[in-house]
């Protein structure tokens, strides 16, 4: 082991993967389609999947039908702690891009399905709901997933304060 260096390919692959993914807003669709690509590649291995799940996040449609690529998300982020992140990830994104689009409470709705799909609920919940002023349905999602057979999900949809004190 040359102990001047240490994951030196990784380090590499993750400054790309960072600095691509700040450049996608700005830059339009050729982009974001370069993105999915490189995410593609990334999570087909484990290795890589992080880097690859930040680029799919980065990568998301600024207009229309996000469940598609939120489930492709779900699918592959198969583990608890990186579908916290991404979860996390997820909520940063939507704060810049429309947390108001009609769609995202069914879009929650249909992600909550599976662990990972849920905890993308429980953030899109937080923010989303929040952004709306806290309606009936979102609260009603909001309680739904505070009872949610999975562990993480329920503390995820717990740190959600509907009427904060």
């Amino acid at each position: 082991m040359d102990l001047d260096r240490d994951l030196p390919a990784q380090q590499r692959v993750s400054y790309l993967v960072k600095g691509l993914a700040a450049r996608v807003d700005v830059s339009g669709e050729a982009l974001r389609g370069a993105a999915e690509a490189l995410s593609e590649a990334l999570v087909s291995t484990t290795d890589h999947r992080t880097d690859g799940l930040t680029l799919a996040v980065a990568a998301l449609p600024k207009r229309g039908d996000l469940l598609p690529a939120l489930r492709r998300i779900a699918t592959l982020a198969d583990r608890p702690v990186l579908a916290w992140c991404v979860t996390d990830r997820v909520e940063n994104w939507l704060a810049a891009h429309d947390p108001g689009r009609p769609s995202l409470l069914s879009t929650a709705r249909d992600l909550s399905t599976t662990a990972a799909g849920a905890l993308l609920a429980a953030g899109i919940s937080n923010l989303a709901g929040q952004y709306a002023g806290w309606p009936a349905p979102w609260r009603d999602l909001v309680l739904e997933l505070r009872e949610h057979a999975d562990p993480d999900v329920r503390e995820r949809a717990r740190r959600t304060a509907m009427a904060p004190e």
